[in-house]
């Protein structure tokens, strides 16, 4: 009673039958293709689909070129033989050309797989093949219907780059889409610098071992303190002065470092293909330099004397005093202690006399100064 289709030339067809008001004991068999001349040019058999009482699903088939009509074939509820037709003649629609997407640029990086992608849109079934500047390099691929095609080029170099084309074909013709692949270096790598320990007044010099297969540009930025939000830093480009100068091999150089230079680094290179950039710390050490006021001391029984360790040097450097182990009790007991940096003896004794040593490290350095205590 009721046959709904979309039908195209040369595409493999479906056909669904709904017999409105069927009686569920009445069933449909066969759907028949038929031509103009009354001929049967295809014989489909007709299936119930599961749960249902009166749609029915033929096989695929493919639609004649010229007009034609569908019968049907089936038994009623009382087990009498039925035929329907179509009241008209069908025409199966003919296919339009492929429509054929691509992106117009796509960027490869050198040495690198760079993947092009093509969407080819079309009702019946269609072949493609990859073209570069006319000359294929792809084989024919074909599909049933609408589909994405992938093409692979590994290890591009500057002689991928190109304009490559997407081309399909179908019965009702054929059509195009053109990508160009720009190849461009990969951003340039730099190898991970290690943090660089100086004195003051010396000369750090400061690497950034890059490698690009082009030519490559090469800044040196300081990272500061943001001010504003906390644990945050703020990158400072570095300008050349009378300390401060980058050499050929991007190497920054500091000259009469002082205690300021410390801080973090960051190497920035940039070429056509991106930007890298690496950080590193320049520690400033100055190693422990250490004096003893007073330089000597004369003292007498009962006096108190007290010896002061100045150690200067950057990190603030440990500090430590030592003494004849002769002096340990007296130590332990507490009439001899160390408070700070100084050495204080109380109640001084004859047997105090002698030389005692003050030591200072950081990891710069170590240094000791010794005091000579004399009873009189």
């Amino acid at each position: 009673n009721d046959i709904t289709l979309y039908r195209v030339s040369g595409a493999p067809t479906h056909l669904l039958i709904n017999g409105t008001n069927l009686p569920e004991s009445a069933t449909f068999r066969r759907v028949e293709v038929v031509n103009l001349d009354g001929n049967i040019v295809e014989d489909l058999y007709l299936e119930r689909l599961p749960g249902e009482t009166a749609l029915f699903n033929a096989s695929t088939f493919i639609p004649p070129n010229n007009y034609f009509y569908l019968k049907t074939t089936g038994v009623d509820e009382r087990g009498y033989p039925f035929q329907r037709i179509t009241s008209t003649a069908i025409n199966a629609q003919l296919p339009e050309i492929p429509e054929v997407s691509t992106r117009h640029r796509i960027v490869g990086l050198y040495g690198q797989t760079v993947v092009m992608k093509c969407y080819v849109q079309s009702l019946v079934p269609f072949v493609v093949q990859w073209f570069k500047e006319d000359i294929p390099v792809s084989v024919d691929q074909q599909f049933p219907q609408t589909a994405e095609i992938t093409l692979a080029v590994p290890d591009v170099t500057l002689l991928s780059e190109g304009l490559f084309s997407c081309n399909a074909s179908n019965i009702a013709g054929s059509a195009s889409s053109t990508i160009y692949l720009d190849v461009v270096e990969p951003p340039p790598v730099i190898a991970k610098p290690n943090n660089i320990s100086v004195t003051p007044g010396s000369v750090a010099v400061v690497t950034c071992d890059t490698s690009s297969l082009v030519d490559h540009n090469t800044t040196w930025d300081r990272l500061l303190d943001d001010g504003t939000r906390t644990g945050y830093l703020r990158s400072v480009p570095i300008k050349a002065d009378s300390r401060v100068e980058q050499l050929d091999n991007d190497s920054l150089v500091i000259h009469r470092v002082v205690q300021d230079d410390e801080g973090w680094y960051r190497c920035i290179a940039t070429n056509e293909g991106g930007l890298s950039r690496q950080d590193l710390y320049l520690i400033v050490q100055d190693p422990p330099k250490v004096s003893i006021v007073p330089a000597s001391v004369n003292f007498t029984t009962g006096s108190k004397v007290n010896l002061t360790c100045v150690a200067e040097g950057y990190p603030a450097p440990f500090v430590e005093w030592r003494w004849n182990e002769a002096h340990d009790e007296d130590v332990q007991t507490g009439r001899i202690f160390v408070s700070r940096s100084s050495l204080i003896i109380q109640e001084a004794h004859q047997r105090d006399q002698g030389r005692y040593l003050c030591a200072a490290r950081n990891p710069a350095g170590s240094d000791t100064k010794t005091v000579q205590v004399r009873y009189i």
